[in-house]
């Protein structure tokens, strides 16, 4: 059975940045490498602006045990928590809106 790409996820699509300290992802951010050194915190849009978008976030410096990335929407809730912490190292999240909240995929 072949692959079925989003082009969403195509790497010709991608908006992609690297943070390394607190953010706060806009609707056009679809990936946010952190490289970060200290404890940081990341703010996803609104749930309801931003319906039927994905949004990742990966730790790309193996660091997320010693400092954490929360994350947190700026309205709504993220699988029924109000926020989600990265706190494994190399641990990436890709966070789904359904127009209402957030939800982990």
């Amino acid at each position: 059975m072949p692959i079925v790409r989003s082009r969403r996820y195509s790497s010709k699509y991608t908006t992609q940045r690297t943070i390394t300290a607190n953010d706060t992802m806009v609707a056009s951010d679809q990936m946010i490498l952190c490289n970060n050194t200290v404890a940081i915190a990341v703010t996803l849009p609104s749930a309801s602006t931003v319906s039927k978008s994905f949004y990742t976030l990966k730790d790309i410096n193996g660091k997320a045990s010693a400092y954490n990335v929360t994350v947190t929407p700026a309205a709504g809730n993220i699988d029924g928590a109000a926020n989600y912490v990265i706190k494994v190292d190399y641990e990436s999240a890709t966070f789904y809106s359904d127009g209402s909240n957030y939800w982990i995929i």
